[in-house]
């Protein structure tokens, strides 16, 4: 038994199965529910590369797997990435009972999971590329059959990400010549931009900013929370994989120049933009283009505390986007579409643990006092002065557009105003809803052990680690 073929193999089979069953959607999500914590649970309790000893019998529970030419390795220290991804399509899937979704949003996610333990796992990294593009083109169908527009984000969707996988996947083949002559500044610069203009449609940084808001206006909020959510965790992973794997890269100073001041730029134009949208769905979608500034200021400052919070950053986001998404499903059932914020005042009084979850989900990633993402913005500004005194400002007045975005929907939702367009929460939304509030708020009561996780975690990136 390999590893991957128990995380990356078992659950594709599984969603490729389920598809044709899929008009069973109560059973098929069920047993999906119990397939991913059934693999979270192994994750977290067998370690990979043991022996495995079941009475007179034994199993060499392995790392590799050999397919194509090409290696899927899956080391020890990944697996506090495995349960958490597993756990994390669990949550999803446990929503999905509580909301109508389309039959093969279950189907298509598990493998999308498994397809992100791909990019993961494969050897050489740079493959790992393809696999993104894979779940794009899996998730297609399922935007477009549940688009309530044109599909004009769809296809700039679709456009953008393969455009950024033939960047990635040139930049990749022109960084092996880099290896074998590094001293050919030209050759260097030329890898390097080429790459990184992969990572700007990905992350979808100005100019090439507005597919985001475009595609998650005009689709189902639930279907789109997962996939981005999924799509930028696993792209900052290839970033960071990268940037890990080539010493030249990390050496080449004008990169992560240009990373603070894009970044820089990014939070500030992102909240900015965030603060001024009409609907939940484009303020969520500006939001994403923000804290992706973020992440690419905390990446061009490369030290290994800028690392940590950028992997911390990224699992709040993870997490808060779930509780959002669910939260902004159930509002759009009652409105047959959008939910704009000119429908949403005194919706505290008709949905309160809706109001809650969308609220502890915004202001976990803004950072308001209290949530989780509060201490590490308090660190990500101080990290930003010593920098210079202008990155700083822009990082301050960045979260604090954000955190006063927060307020101005507090408002709308605690008003007066009666507001019989929404119906009442059902039991199992509450439930889910209440889950995932506690879930955010233990990571703020529970800092320890959320820090020896993301530590974990970057144990997978040594080249950021102090020696």
């Amino acid at each position: 038994m390999s590893a991957p073929v128990l995380w990356f193999f078992l659950p594709f089979l599984f969603g490729s199965l389920s598809m044709l069953f899929s008009e069973k959607r109560k059973l098929i999500t069920i047993l999906a529910i119990i397939l991913c914590l059934f693999l979270a649970f192994v994750a977290l309790t067998i370690p990979i590369n043991s022996m495995i000893v079941y009475g007179n019998n034994s199993l060499i529970f392995t790392s590799t797997k050999e397919i194509l030419g090409r290696s899927l390795t899956l080391e020890r220290s990944s697996q506090p990435i495995l349960a958490f991804l597993y756990l994390f399509a669990a949550i999803w899937f446990f929503g999905a009972l509580v909301v109508q979704v389309h039959r093969l949003f279950v189907p298509i996610a598990i493998m999308d999971i498994a397809l992100i333990i791909g990019v993961i796992s494969v050897k050489p990294f740079i493959y790992g590329a393809f696999f993104v593009e894979f779940v794009v083109l899996l998730t297609m169908p399922l935007f477009w059959v549940q688009r309530t527009k044109r599909g004009d984000g769809i296809l700039r969707f679709l456009f953008f990400q393969t455009f950024g996988l033939a960047f990635i996947a040139l930049g990749g083949w022109l960084s092996a010549s880099v290896d074998i002559n590094p001293s050919d500044e030209f050759l260097v610069t030329r890898a390097a931009v080429i790459f990184f203009l992969g990572f700007i449609f990905w992350l979808a940084i100005f100019p090439f900013h507005d597919w985001v808001a475009v595609l998650m206006d005009e689709t189902c909020p639930y279907v789109s929370g997962f996939v981005m959510s999924l799509l930028q965790f696993s792209t900052l992973f290839i970033l960071l994989n990268f940037l890990n794997t080539y010493a030249w890269m990390r050496s080449f100073t004008p990169i992560f120049s240009g990373l603070k001041i894009v970044g820089t730029i990014m939070l500030l134009l992102g909240s900015i933009w965030a603060f001024f949208q009409k609907s939940l769905q484009r303020l969520e979608a500006y939001s994403i283009v923000a804290e992706n500034g973020f992440s690419l200021l905390l990446l061009g400052i490369k030290t290994e505390n800028s690392i940590h919070l950028l992997l911390s950053f990224l699992i709040i986001r993870v997490i808060a986007a779930a509780a959002w998404s669910l939260a902004v499903k159930i509002l759009s059932v009652d409105t047959n579409g959008n939910v704009t914020l000119q429908q949403i005042p005194g919706l505290f009084k008709r949905k309160p643990v809706v109001s809650i979850a969308l609220l502890a989900s915004f202001f976990s990633v803004a950072g308001l006092p209290l949530f989780a993402g509060f201490p590490l913005k308090i660190v990500m500004i101080s990290l930003g002065f010593s920098q210079s005194a202008l990155i700083g400002t822009v990082t301050a007045a960045g979260c604090w557009f954000i955190i006063i975005t927060g307020f101005k929907i507090t408002v709308l939702l605690l008003s007066l105003s009666e507001n019989d367009v929404f119906s009442r929460e059902t039991g199992g939304q509450t439930a889910i809803l209440i889950v995932l509030i506690l879930i955010m708020l233990s990571l703020t009561f529970f800092p320890l052990l959320f820090n020896q996780f993301i530590r974990n975690l970057q144990f997978q990136f040594p080249a950021f680690l102090v020696k």
